[in-house]
């Protein structure tokens, strides 16, 4: 199994076996390029980015737009922050978000998969919004264990992942997933710039022990 609340419906007669994904390490590192993305959207230096790689779809359609309502709830408090996205176009869904929430997200579309390291480590959170439940509770997000091994601070669901990663020490947890909460735990980490690090250190040292596709295969 991918993730361990999916063998709550297996015969208990059955071997199992917890065999996660593997990430190549080298490419999604802490080291290497970034996007100079200040530059780039010609955008004040004291600009905070959050990022989400991945298309928008029927089944997580709330979540994101979740993470948009956080990040426009972080202007409003004052704290300049951009949501980086990349994935192919979804009109439908960006035609029904606020002028304020378009305006706040940087639409890189979709890129090739070799660029997404240097646009994971130009993000000061990586955040995979979400609650608990069935659909979170029986799957393993894809992007999440590159989040982790490009050692920025991630913020995700207490589900799947979320039930091993130690809170505030490999990322931080969200308890409820809402907009409020999200906007919240990323406030605090641009006001710890320290525990940030640190974070995201823990989450590479997970990344480390579990997601080596050498190891793995």
């Amino acid at each position: 199994v991918i993730v361990d609340s999916l063998q709550r419906d297996l015969p208990k007669e059955l071997p199992r076996l917890r065999l996660f994904p593997g990430v190549d390490l080298t490419d999604f590192s802490p080291e290497g390029a970034t996007r100079d993305l200040h530059r780039e959207f010609n955008l004040p230096p004291g600009t905070r980015f959050v990022a989400y790689p991945g298309g928008v779809n029927f089944a997580n359609e709330q979540e994101v737009r979740t993470l948009y309502e956080a990040i426009e709830h972080l202007n409003q408090s004052h704290c300049a922050v951009r949501l980086i996205r990349t994935g192919p176009p979804n009109d439908a869904f960006r035609s029904s978000l606020t002028p304020t929430q378009r305006d706040i997200a940087l639409e890189l579309g979709f890129v090739k998969r070799a660029e997404l390291p240097a646009i994971l480590r130009s993000a000061d959170a990586l955040v995979q919004p979400g609650e608990t439940g069935t659909y979170n509770d029986l799957r393993l997000p894809s992007k999440l264990p590159e989040f982790l091994a490009c050692g920025r601070p991630v913020v995700l669901p207490a589900s799947n992942l979320g039930q091993l990663l130690r809170d505030g020490k490999d990322a931080l947890v969200l308890k409820t997933g809402t907009a409020a909460e999200i906007s919240e735990r990323c406030q605090w980490l641009f006001s710890n710039p320290q525990r940030a690090i640190a974070i995201g250190a823990g989450g590479r040292r997970f990344a480390e022990q579990h997601f080596d596709s050498k190891s793995n295969t």
